[in-house]
């Protein structure tokens, strides 16, 4: 945890960037680490080998957003993140001021790789169709994915001070899109926040099954099989698809 302070607020340094105030920097410097995060689409992966030296404020987020989609909010701690990554603590507070400052971080990360990224890669295909298609691949592309999704969802359920503003941020940018989508599609805007409503409460919905382990979700394949079902209950099929009462 971050030693009592519960305030959230924005990452700063709470040390001097002076080189011999960061707890066990000579012991680090030479040091390297290989941390493997499971990829996805949205979220990428890395596998970091490089001087501990250069550990950085988003390398920590990366961690962070990797032990959230684990263990839920409490897998968000200093010493935990720090064991993995293979440094000491002074490594975090390098960057951050409290574990607060972290959690803040992390789900902003979360926004950028699993929103705003997803949204700039669809903007590169010409076809508003096929920007669905490749939507539903990279929003159903993994199970620990899904699994992060659902533990960030928790936390913003519980009202916590900084998840849930860029969590409800978050809802309101991908329906906006997919919105946006269905409309180029010649859905009449009313028809089209609908349909949006349909696509993302289906990936809502995936969300929960995962984390309960139903089955016939429990893989990769299997969800991505289930990517095709989605193709032909919710991409329109020429204009008769989009059309209807507005």
């Amino acid at each position: 945890m971050d030693g009592g302070d519960g305030q959230y607020r924005r990452a700063g340094p709470a040390f001097a960037r002076a080189r011999g105030l960061v707890e066990g920097n000579a012991h680090v410097r030479d040091r390297t680490i290989r941390l493997r995060m499971g990829h996805t689409v949205a979220y990428g992966g890395v596998d970091l080998a490089r001087p501990m030296a250069d550990l950085s404020e988003r390398d920590w987020a990366r961690a962070a957003l990797v032990a959230w989609g684990r263990g839920g909010l409490p897998a968000v701690a200093v010493e935990p993140l720090a064991a993995e990554l293979g440094v000491t603590k002074g490594s975090f507070y390098w960057h951050f001021s409290n574990r607060a400052a972290l959690v803040l971080r992390t789900v902003e990360l979360w926004e950028r790789l699993a929103t705003d990224d997803v949204i700039a890669r669809l903007e590169t295909i010409d076809d508003p169709a096929d920007r669905l298609r490749a939507l539903f691949r990279e929003a159903w592309d993994r199970i620990d994915f899904l699994r992060a999704e659902a533990a960030i969802g928790a936390s913003a359920a519980t009202g916590d001070p900084v998840v849930r503003p860029v969590y409800e941020r978050v809802q309101s940018k991908r329906l906006d899109y997919v919105t946006r989508l269905y409309r180029e599609l010649g859905a009449p805007r009313a028809r089209a926040r609908r349909l949006a409503i349909a696509a993302y409460g289906a990936f809502l919905g995936s969300v929960q099954i995962v984390l309960l382990g139903a089955a016939g979700l429990r893989t990769d394949g299997e969800l991505r099989a289930q990517v095709r079902v989605f193709d032909e209950l919710l991409i329109p099929r020429g204009t008769d698809g989009v059309g209807g009462a507005g």
